[in-house]
């Protein structure tokens, strides 16, 4: 999407508005910062969530809406919504997901393809806007993912990012071609005007979650674990060494959370379960073994 600015056509009112205004259009445009923030691991659910802020060197600056474009790990992630809206803003359509080619994550330093977020969050009509602070962070909105891969998602760090801010045209320092990049409007003072520019400015920090209830063990070791076959048709083996273990939890999840099979095995007992029955698709498996998690990605292909 261009920028959110609609204006009347009668010329002598866009004359007294560019005489009023236009300091504000052509000189200094205020500063608005964009970040993620307070990541966010479910590992029951396999759910990532970020907190979409803003920050405006102009405080009591009013924002209007934000075109938000971001590429992300398509080997790590997959992005389900927005959500979580402050006060009277929304989505204006369910945002545009594109996956590219095989290399297209290398620039990034992904590990998979990059996966292209185009959507958009705007201010209801006649409601009262966010109003930003200059040395503190709004909260405006909730960007959701499924992670893919929780054993690789876990151990990333600062330095193997999985999502970068879309800001510019390539000839402005960005990455795509076609699109604006991340637009950012606030309300424009002037009441033929919806909107006004600013100047973006993505922030880049730790998108790691800081906390997690249960990280990743390395049991493929320590229990001689090993799920096979993956990806599989249905049926699913489960190999490990029961020595010390009473019994094991079992949980398959679906991409929405969703258990889709559960069993306790007990010490010696094979482990072997099928899913057949359900779509194909990426799954999620919950082992518990003497109060330890081991989630394992599993891919459902029958073909």
């Amino acid at each position: 999407m261009k920028k959110l600015m609609t204006c009347w056509s009668q010329p002598a009112l866009l004359l007294l508005t560019f005489i009023l205004f236009g300091t504000q259009i052509f000189g200094q445009l205020p500063e608005v910062k964009v970040r993620f923030a307070n990541p966010q691991f479910e590992e029951k659910t396999g759910t990532y969530r970020l907190d979409v802020e803003f920050q405006s060197d102009q405080p009591g600056l009013e924002l209007f809406g934000v075109n938000v474009r971001f590429l992300f790990d398509n080997a790590l992630l997959q992005f389900r919504s927005f959500g979580d809206f402050s006060g009277n803003y929304g989505s204006l359509a369910k945002p545009q997901v594109i996956t590219g080619e095989t290399s297209s994550g290398t620039v990034f330093g992904f590990r998979g393809e990059a996966g292209f977020v185009n959507g958009a969050v705007q201010l209801k009509k006649q409601t009262t806007p966010v109003r930003l602070k200059s040395t503190e962070w709004t909260r405006l909105f909730s960007a959701t993912f499924q992670v893919m891969d929780p054993d690789i998602f876990l151990k990333a760090d600062e330095n193997l990012p999985f999502l970068v801010w879309d800001l510019k045209a390539p000839e402005e320092g960005g990455f795509l071609n076609g699109d604006d990049g991340v637009v950012i409007t606030a309300v424009d003072p002037s009441p033929l005007m919806e909107s006004a520019p600013v100047t973006e400015v993505a922030v880049s920090n730790s998108l790691v979650p800081l906390t997690v209830s249960t990280r990743i063990k390395e049991l493929t070791q320590e229990f001689r674990l090993r799920v096979w076959p993956n990806p599989t048709t249905g049926p699913v083996n489960i190999d490990l060494d029961w020595k010390g273990i009473p019994e094991m939890d079992l949980k398959v999840y679906n991409v929405l959370g969703e258990t889709v099979y559960q069993k306790k095995y007990t010490s010696g007992e094979s482990v072997r379960f099928d899913l057949t029955r359900n779509v194909s698709g990426n799954y999620m498996i919950e082992i518990t073994l003497n109060d330890v998690k081991f989630y394992q990605k599993l891919v459902l292909d029958r073909k």
